[in-house]
């Protein structure tokens, strides 16, 4: 009875045309079903008929109901997609109201660290972390946020929690930029050799390059066509944090590694 009244309640929402779809399946499953009682000898034939319209009516509920997902789910195609104002149009009202679960708090302040506001993304990863302690996302977002603050020893802290909560969902890049920034050379060396290369965005790579040269001394070769394209994502993120004391400092060590 409850799927049947959260059907009737979804209904109103559906499109035209899958309403007009569900309306011919249903006369077709009651003309159907007539046939079956008059004509007992098309019994057979018209089971097969009434299994496969069936099949029919529950795809065309489920295509009717396409768009009835959660704010989460919805919140983080837009952040995919670059469009942010999508995210705050609808998490926003979410933490105003008080009814943000974690992961929907951390994806809201993660939108606002990427649109330059660092000090509300701190403020709502505090109040993510208020709620949920021990929860990795919010303490690897307030590790990333604390980061372009230039508050390395928090960004640490942040980072090595969140690693503890979830051990296998921090990546351990982040985890050696972030101990090479507060001096903890031999641990990024470590954590330096638990990188894979091969699995890293561009991004990830220019980054990778430039640890290996300050922790290894190394210069490794990169494909010219990924160094661009990881060089292009970071220039783009400088300039979201033209003040910023990591800003600055990155800025200067890509341009000098762009040379070797």
């Amino acid at each position: 009875m409850r799927i049947f009244r959260a059907f009737l309640k979804h209904l109103p929402s559906w499109d035209t045309p899958s309403k007009l779809a569900l309306g011919i399946a249903l006369a077709l499953i009651v003309l159907n079903v007539g046939v079956m009682m008059v004509f007992p000898t098309l019994r057979p034939a018209s089971s097969a008929a009434l299994f496969l319209l069936l099949l029919m009516l529950q795809f065309i509920t489920l295509w009717g109901n396409r768009h009835l997902t959660k704010p989460i789910t919805q919140a983080q195609r837009h952040y995919l997609r670059g469009a942010f104002s999508e995210v705050i149009a609808l998490l926003q009202p979410l933490q105003h109201d008080q009814t943000a679960s974690v992961e929907e708090l951390t994806l809201l302040a993660n939108t606002y660290r990427q649109l330059g506001d660092l000090e509300r993304s701190q403020l709502i990863l505090s109040e993510a972390i208020e709620k949920a302690p021990q929860h990795a996302f919010p303490l690897y977002g307030m590790g990333k946020t604390l980061m372009w603050m230039g508050d390395f020893e928090g960004a640490t802290s942040h980072f090595l929690q969140a690693e503890q909560a979830d051990p296998k969902g921090v990546p351990a890049l982040d985890v050696c930029e972030a101990l090479f920034r507060v001096g903890r050379v031999e641990e990024a060396r470590q954590r330096l050799a638990q990188v894979q290369p091969e699995r890293l965005r561009p991004e990830g790579w220019v980054m990778y390059r430039l640890l290996r040269l300050h922790l290894a001394g190394e210069v490794i070769p990169v494909e010219a066509k990924v160094y661009e394209a990881g060089r292009t994502y970071w220039q783009e993120m400088l300039a979201r944090f033209p003040e910023s004391p990591y800003g600055a400092s990155l800025n200067d060590e890509l341009r000098a590694i762009s040379t070797l």
